[in-house]
């Protein structure tokens, strides 16, 4: 999953190439990079952006095991087992997480993909967003 830090921060930083390629940069918060960037993300996008955070939780939950402040030792088998099956649901997580991932990364390869173009176009996929760049700033009196 060392591609998956990558992917969210192109992700970001490609929403934000195109805001100022538009002249929209005065529509978003450029404080809230990652949150103003959300909505316009790519579904290959999102799937690693879930990935990531499941590979966090199972990370998290191994430190209970192995890391510096482990209780693992201090625990009955009771509260082993329990652990053992948090670890292999957030495993499951994961790995469904990396298999839509990879997933959508593959429709993006097909020649025929629902994709957007590539140039500026592309950049706002809904006519939601589209909309948005089209509205004028400000309305004359």
């Amino acid at each position: 999953m060392g591609g998956g830090r990558a992917e969210i921060r192109h992700a970001t930083d490609d929403f934000w190439q195109c805001v100022h390629a538009h002249g929209a940069g005065l529509l978003f918060d450029h404080h809230k990079r990652v949150e103003e960037a959300r909505p316009f993300r790519f579904q290959h996008e999102v799937h690693a952006i879930e990935a990531w955070d499941w590979l966090g939780a199972l990370n998290t939950h191994e430190g209970w095991k192995t890391g510096p402040w482990a209780l693992w030792m201090h625990w009955n088998e009771r509260q082993r087992a329990d652990w053992r099956v948090r670890w292999f649901s957030l495993a499951r997580g994961f790995l469904r997480r990396m298999r839509a991932y990879e997933a959508a990364r593959a429709a993006l390869a097909e020649p025929n993909s629902r994709r957007p173009a590539p140039g500026l176009v592309g950049c706002f996929t809904t006519e939601l967003h589209r909309g948005l760049l089209d509205a004028p700033l400000f309305q004359p009196d």
